[in-house]
């Protein structure tokens, strides 16, 4: 595109231009670009438009930390499962765990279950992972408590799981809370009941 070319002016209405032209490659070289503007057409249309998976993915290369921040949003609010699933053991290796537990929340129930012993420390949002996947998150939470020692005696009761950091949530129980039953017992130490009846007007729910 020629206004690519020229000024700041002439680059932003370039972009504003491929945006509603819906120019898809012209538009994937621009999602690090240095213009703010420029940037933030680019990642729109990488939400709203049909811009390759391979886009975002290379975007990521030499992305500084903001940069990879915003990318990561764009990929959870655009629902890239495949992406997510692919970039969470790149993330992990070049950028830790903290960066790469953001996308789980639009990975596949397989993955989460597959992930999250590994990753449970660093997820920020319980509330999230805890909507969309309730069974895993309370699948993990019962395998911590089972895991952790009780007072003598008394071998089904052990202290409450708590969430790693609060300042990001209520804790994993909590979150998970759309299957009563199970989240009222990781709530108080214990192991749920196997074939307990729930409260009336509660129901487990599975993804």
């Amino acid at each position: 595109m020629e206004l690519a070319g020229r000024g700041t002016y002439e680059r932003r209405l370039a972009a504003f231009a491929a945006l509603v032209g819906r120019q898809l490659d012209f538009l994937a070289e621009r999602l690090t670009d240095r213009d703010p503007v420029v940037r933030a057409y680019a990642l729109r249309a990488a939400r709203t438009l049909p811009l390759p998976d391979a886009a975002i993915e290379a975007a990521y290369e030499d992305a500084p930390a903001d940069a990879r921040q915003r990318l990561s949003a764009v990929v959870l609010a655009s629902g890239r499962t495949a992406l997510a699933e692919r970039l969470v053991p790149r993330l992990r290796e070049r950028w830790g765990d903290h960066a790469a537990a953001k996308l789980l929340p639009v990975c596949s129930a397989r993955f989460v279950a597959a992930t999250l012993p590994e990753l449970s420390y660093a997820v920020e949002s319980w509330t999230k992972l805890g909507l969309g996947f309730p069974d895993q998150v309370l699948d993990h939470v019962e395998r911590e408590i089972a895991d952790r020692p009780g007072p003598p005696g008394r071998p089904h009761h052990r202290p409450p799981l708590r969430s790693p950091d609060h300042r990001h949530g209520p804790p994993p129980w909590r979150a998970a809370g759309a299957n009563w039953q199970r989240a009222t017992a990781a709530a108080r130490g214990r192991r749920p009941v196997l074939g307990a009846r729930a409260s009336p007007g509660h129901s487990g729910s599975a993804r």
